[in-house]
């Protein structure tokens, strides 16, 4: 009797987990983002909206809405643990780049701010963006650096031949 109440009980969770992964299927990061905003402005459910953006992240790099979404806490309990997470999965992307050191920067109750973080990160993101082989990042005092540039947001990080007051 027990053995048939285990054979039984194992069906349902077999059955259970594939209508769970079923649910969460998505051909692209397009598609995946697409059914993240109808989970959210149709079906009201932002647990299936955040998890359509993390698939999109993690199984198509397409990574910018489920880091905002954990960044800025937009339908999501905020959180710059998972946002670091996804920002490492394209971890050469300029823009995941300065987001790190901005979250390392800061901090929040999930991360610690690590300005020696901060500093790897935007050393990484002054080499990627001039394919550095000279050692020109390396050189830089990349924190008054990045200190202008939060000062004034508009100009660009890391001008070559721009020296730091």
């Amino acid at each position: 009797m027990n053995l048939k109440f285990g054979i039984l009980a194992l069906c349902l969770v077999g059955f259970a987990i594939n209508l769970t992964a079923d649910e969460l299927k998505c051909n692209s990061g397009a598609d995946c983002e697409k059914k993240a905003h109808i989970a959210l402005n149709q079906e009201k459910n932002s647990k299936k909206y955040i998890q359509y953006l993390t698939k999109a992240c993690k199984d198509y790099k397409r990574c910018f809405g489920a880091i905002l979404a954990y960044t800025y806490g937009t339908n999501v309990e905020p959180s710059y643990a998972k946002a670091v997470e996804l920002l490492k999965v394209d971890p050469l992307d300029s823009n995941h780049l300065q987001t790190l050191a901005y979250i390392y920067t800061v901090g929040d109750s999930t991360l610690k701010p690590d300005k020696s973080k901060a500093i790897k990160y935007l050393r990484i993101k002054c080499a990627v963006e001039h394919d550095d082989v000279s050692g020109y990042c390396e050189r830089q005092d990349i924190w008054k650096e990045y200190e202008r540039f939060i000062k004034n947001p508009q100009k660009t990080l890391f001008i070559k031949g721009y020296t730091p007051k």
